[in-house]
């Protein structure tokens, strides 16, 4: 910008501006991020009164780096402008230096790009400890909590009348006190954590979203209903296929718990071939149970990857036309479509916890 545009923060005397930019003679060398947020229109007028220049500029810092920098400033001086403790070269003259030369000049660059490579580091131990931790102590609450109920609900089932035991199936019992109880252990190993943890990461992708480019975020948005109406449909059809297989689990396992123990009654009857045609038949029934479980994740994970698919593909074709007026930048282009698959990812897992979380519900109201 010409230096006393207000659109570019104002003048400031010296070397630096408002918001970070740079004051090197009659220009103010404004970041490309903050160049994106200006309409076009804008910088349009900006360009035509001849306030806004048309070509890319590397800006570094000079200060403090004199010594380092004066060979290389001395010995191709029509490449830089300098200024107030900053420096500026063309982007397309960059070329015109040796490899050595660059490195000099981004010496302040590669010292950055070390920095974040070591925090980088840093922060991928903690995940890994972290993680580790909370799968651990999870795990071990989950196992807890299994055996603080088995035993209560076993004390409350000796404790019960014999006229109860007598018309309760044993397979029943024995269902609630294992498999039942199993389902809640999975709420509180997988699901509790896990669901915080994608409602944590979906806002954050949100926010980062439209801090890069609010106007690409809505687009993002704008394709995410047909996502919420197949989420809210297969948790209820993964609702009803986990509560049948809970029931058909109960009623193989009191089926078993009475042949089994009078074994000795269906021989003397000689009805074993019957006794095998009807579990045959329960048998049946629950692996329908658990194929109608399978097919409900078989529709809903191609669904979600298809919506992701349509959904990459809309920020490329509206991303494309606002990079080609300058409207994004590319790099955010390219964040956009590596967080629009970071933005279905939770709502995938979400959607599959409702499903276990139904199977421990299912599994809570028997006990």
């Amino acid at each position: 910008f010409a230096a006393g545009e207000d659109a570019a923060g104002g003048d400031a005397p010296g070397g630096a501006a408002p918001g970070g930019d740079a004051l090197i003679g009659d220009w103010l060398f404004v970041r490309e991020s903050r160049l994106k947020t200006l309409p076009d229109t804008v910088k349009e007028e900006l360009r035509a009164s001849g306030n806004l220049g048309s070509e890319t500029w590397y800006v570094f810092p000079t200060a403090d780096r004199e010594q380092q920098l004066r060979v290389l400033l001395q010995t191709k001086p029509g490449l830089f402008e300098l200024s107030g403790g900053f420096g500026a070269i063309r982007s397309e003259d960059l070329r015109l230096l040796t490899r050595d030369e660059r490195r000099q000049l981004r010496s302040i660059d590669l010292e950055g790009v070390g920095e974040a490579s070591l925090v980088y580091l840093l922060l991928l131990v903690a995940v890994l400890v972290l993680s580790f931790l909370q799968v651990f102590l999870m795990t071990l609450v989950g196992q807890r909590v299994m055996r603080d109920m088995r035993l209560e609900l076993f004390s409350h089932t000796i404790g019960q009348s014999l006229s109860y035991l007598n018309r309760t199936p044993v397979g029943s019992l024995v269902t609630r006190v294992t498999n039942d109880i199993e389902t809640l252990s999975e709420l509180f190993t997988n699901v509790a954590t896990a669901f915080f943890k994608d409602i944590a990461v979906l806002i954050g992708v949100i926010l980062a979203l439209f801090l890069l480019n609010s106007r690409l975020a809505m687009i993002v948005l704008l394709t995410t209903p047909p996502t919420v109406f197949a989420t809210w449909y297969f948790r209820i059809k993964g609702r009803e296929a986990y509560r049948k297989v809970r029931l058909w689990v109960s009623h193989i396992n009191t089926f078993l718990s009475e042949h089994i123990s009078g074994m000795d009654v269906v021989q003397m009857l000689g009805r074993e071939a019957r006794s095998m045609n009807e579990f045959l038949r329960r048998n049946g029934t629950l692996l329908s149970a658990n194929l109608s479980e399978v097919k409900v994740m078989a529709y809903f994970r191609p669904l979600i990857d298809m919506f992701t698919s349509i959904s990459v593909g809309v920020v490329l074709y509206f991303g494309a036309g606002m990079r080609l007026r300058e409207a994004v930048s590319l790099g955010v282009l390219i964040a956009f479509i590596n967080l629009v698959g970071r933005f279905y990812r939770p709502i995938q897992d979400i959607s599959e916890k409702f499903t276990v979380l139904q199977s421990a519900m299912a599994g809570g109201e028997r006990i």
